[in-house]
């Protein structure tokens, strides 16, 4: 059996920040595509800009997978700061492995 007593924050800021700009692209790319096909349907009035509307779609597909991503990393950094400084006191999270020969088979 083995104890997890420290995570490392800096792994855990670079990885999360990679995970989070990936799915705040897969997330935020189609909606903000979607967003700039939408904003091309909409009549021109006088009381509204369309010209506004692909300004917006622009904040979708850069700016928000971007704070995504900062705040996600941000989040998991202080789980991580946390969890460390209540390891030291109750101890670490217990982990049991086994290990497998090529074929996945437990070796005794």
């Amino acid at each position: 059996m083995f104890q997890l007593k420290k995570i490392d924050i800096g792994s855990v800021a670079l990885y999360s920040f990679i995970m989070f700009l990936i799915f705040g692209l897969i997330i935020f790319l189609p909606l903000g595509l979607m967003f700039s096909l939408v904003s091309s349907f909409i009549p021109d009035s006088g009381e509204f800009d369309r010209g506004i509307l692909p300004i917006f779609s622009g904040v979708f597909i850069v700016i928000i997978p971007l704070f995504y991503a900062v705040f996600g990393t941000i989040t998991n950094v202080i789980i991580a700061f946390v969890y460390n400084l209540l390891s030291l006191k109750f101890g670490g999270i217990k982990l049991t492995f086994e290990k497998l020969n090529e074929m996945g088979q437990i070796i005794e």
